[in-house]
C-alpha cells in the first residue's frame, strides 16, 4: 500500500510539474508588460500599447545557435509579411524576432559566438533579445512563432506560409 501510494505522489508531482511548464496555450492571455529594446538601433516597444492601439504582434522567440529557427528566418516567409501587412506595407501587425535564450549574449545576434548566422543584417522588423519571454511565455522549444491579438488571446502559429499569416492575422478579434 505505502508503495502504491509512494507511486501515485510520484506520478502526480510530475503530472503538475509538466503542466506547470507547458507553453501558453492556444487562445490564453497574453502576459502584461512587455517592453522590447530593438538590437543595435534602440527604439523601444511597449507591446502593450501596440496590442492597445488594435494593432497584432506576431513574435518570433528563436535562439541564435537554433539551425530551424536559422532556416525559418532566412526563408524570408516574415520579411514577406513585414511588406505586405507589416510595418513595410498596410501596417495591420507589428513583427518582433525575439532572441529568447537567457544563456546567449546580445551580441551573438549579429553572427558572433555560437550564432548560426547574423540575424540583424537585412532583417526590416526589429529584432530584440529578452532574457525574460521565454518565462513569460513558459517557452518549450525554438522557434516558437506566436500571434498576439489586440484582445490578448495567443495563437501559436508556428513556421507556416506567409498567406498562412495573412489569415491568421485577418482572423484576430
Amino acid at each position: 500500500m505505502k508503495k502504491t501510494l509512494q507511486t501515485l505522489g510520484v506520478a502526480a508531482a510530475m503530472t503538475f510539474g509538466v503542466q506547470a511548464n507547458e507553453q501558453l496555450p492556444d487562445f490564453g492571455v497574453f502576459p502584461a508588460g512587455l517592453i522590447l529594446d530593438e538590437f543595435g538601433t534602440g527604439p523601444v516597444y511597449d507591446v502593450d500599447s501596440i496590442l492597445d492601439s488594435g494593432t497584432p504582434v506576431i513574435i518570433d522567440a528563436f535562439a541564435v545557435w537554433c539551425s530551424p529557427c536559422w532556416s525559418y528566418h532566412t526563408g524570408g516567409t516574415l520579411e514577406t509579411v513585414y511588406n505586405s501587412i507589416g510595418q513595410g506595407g498596410t501596417g495591420d501587425v507589428m513583427i518582433f524576432g525575439v532572441e529568447a535564450d537567457a544563456s546567449e549574449p546580445e551580441a551573438d545576434m549579429d553572427g558572433g559566438g555560437s550564432s548560426v548566422g547574423d540575424w540583424i543584417t537585412g532583417t526590416p522588423y526589429p529584432m530584440c533579445n529578452d532574457d525574460n519571454i521565454a518565462g513569460m511565455i513558459n517557452l518549450a522549444y525554438y522557434p516558437t512563432l506566436i500571434l498576439v491579438c489586440p484582445d490578448r488571446t495567443v495563437t501559436e502559429v508556428g513556421q507556416v506560409s506567409a498567406s498562412a499569416w495573412e489569415t491568421a492575422v485577418g482572423n484576430c478579434g
